[in-house]
């Protein structure tokens, strides 16, 4: 394939202008500021139906114009085919395949296929997993339109789970929570498909860029798909205090200076792992902690602190491999403490708790609040470290729950 003719019309710093290309190599050139890299972003546009500078498409507008039409005219060797995308400022963009408009943007994907290398591409190698989760969909897309509609579908169905889960902390619907678990399955298995894609087009990779790279360096060239899990069963294995950045290097194929890089040290790489997780959870706690600070009265102040638990217990179950490093692995590292300041948030909530609904003349020792609130989250730990199983998990809070109403009730000095 290549292209033969490129017009563009109100693009960027184009009022109009046309290019046209032979089928060998093609080399443009100019004065800084000139537009040569506009050209090539309108080239890649028929590729995906997006720029690679920008996520806003009315940015592609000239400043003096309402709209912009750019086409090509490419042979694809088996015969010649014409692309054209018009951009306003104030519709939906359209895109014509040969004559014919297109409703989706699947419809485009495999049409044209372009590879692109700017100096962005350094961040493959240097930048998130982000970067190099987006080169591999943008190309796996292109040579296998499947793929594109795949990764559509995973994305929608990790929205609505995401949705879900949500919807479940302000809810105690027992069939609403039924359906996370089909979710979950569907996202198990488009997961896996996607991860399948990948690593076969990472494969097929390896083999061009080992020839290429062993010519012009004359050294051997690795290159492997690495779903980043290796770090997980380091410190799960080890705990944070044993666990070698060494061994993780050997693992995942990464090198050490690549770790050290990026996360600096072993302290960066495991807060990379359970930060968010950790964050999520306080979030859903002290939510809970202030619904129930604010009830009306002792009753609803239970049922809100009941829920909260609920909606704890969920949360970890949901990212039970997390937790298990948080509660249980991670002694030398930033989260070594993250039990007790839960504990303290709910040491805090019980003194307040007695203090506003405590039967007038009974006390309760600060000491024993402390106990006790410890005593919570080390229920939680336990749960976690024996590895106990979400059915098992609630059946044991449920009790809990109960002894715990009654006896602070009684501690309290309040009459049933």
């Amino acid at each position: 394939m290549y292209v033969k003719e490129l017009r563009l019309s109100g693009f960027r710093n184009y009022k109009e202008e046309s290019f046209s290309f032979c089928s060998g190599t093609n080399i443009i050139y100019g004065n800084n500021a000139q537009g040569k890299t506009n050209a090539l972003e309108a080239v890649y546009l028929f590729s995906i139906g997006k720029s690679f500078r920008t996520q806003q498409d009315r940015e592609l507008i000239r400043f003096d114009e309402t709209f912009t039409k750019i086409d090509v005219c490419f042979d694809d060797a088996q015969r010649e085919n014409e692309i054209e995308i018009v951009v306003r400022r104030d519709r939906k963009k359209q895109i014509k395949i040969n004559g014919v408009p297109i409703n989706k943007m699947g419809e485009l994907i495999g049409c044209f296929t372009v590879v692109l290398f700017s100096p962005d591409e350094l961040n493959l190698t240097k930048g998130s997993p982000n970067a190099r989760r987006r080169f591999l969909d943008i190309a796996v897309s292109q040579m296998r339109p499947k793929y594109y509609h795949l990764l559509r579908r995973y994305n929608k169905v990790l929205e609505q789970r995401n949705n879900l889960i949500k919807k479940l902390r302000h809810t105690n619907d027992e069939t609403l929570k039924e359906t996370l678990g089909v979710w979950n399955e569907k996202l198990s298995d488009y997961g896996m498909a996607v991860v399948t894609y990948r690593k076969k087009f990472v494969e097929t990779l390896k083999t061009y860029a080992k020839e290429i790279h062993l010519e012009i360096s004359g050294e051997e060239f690795g290159l492997a798909y690495k779903t980043g899990f290796s770090s997980k069963e380091e410190f799960l294995e080890k705990g944070f205090m044993k666990a070698s950045l060494r061994n993780i290097s050997a693992k995942s194929g990464v090198s050490t200076n690549s770790i050290y890089t990026r996360f600096k040290d072993k302290e960066g790489l495991f807060s990379a792992i359970v930060k968010e997780t950790a964050d999520g959870l306080m979030d859903i706690y002290l939510e809970s902690i202030q619904k129930a600070t604010y009830s009306p009265d002792l009753n609803q102040a239970n049922y809100e602190g009941e829920e909260g638990t609920d909606f704890v217990l969920d949360y970890i179950y949901q990212h039970f491999t997390e937790f298990k490093l948080i509660f249980c692995c991670s002694t030398g590292s930033q989260y070594e403490h993250f039990l007790d300041e839960l504990g303290k948030i709910e040491e805090s909530y019980y003194q307040e708790l007695v203090d506003k609904y405590g039967k007038e003349g009974f006390t309760v020792d600060p000491f024993f609040i402390h106990v006790f609130c410890r005593a919570g989250w080390q229920t939680m730990y336990e749960l976690v470290a024996h590895d106990c199983s979400y059915k098992e998990a609630q059946s044991f809070m449920n009790s809990t729950k109960l002894f715990n109403v009654a006896g602070w009730k009684a501690v309290m000095g309040i009459d049933e």
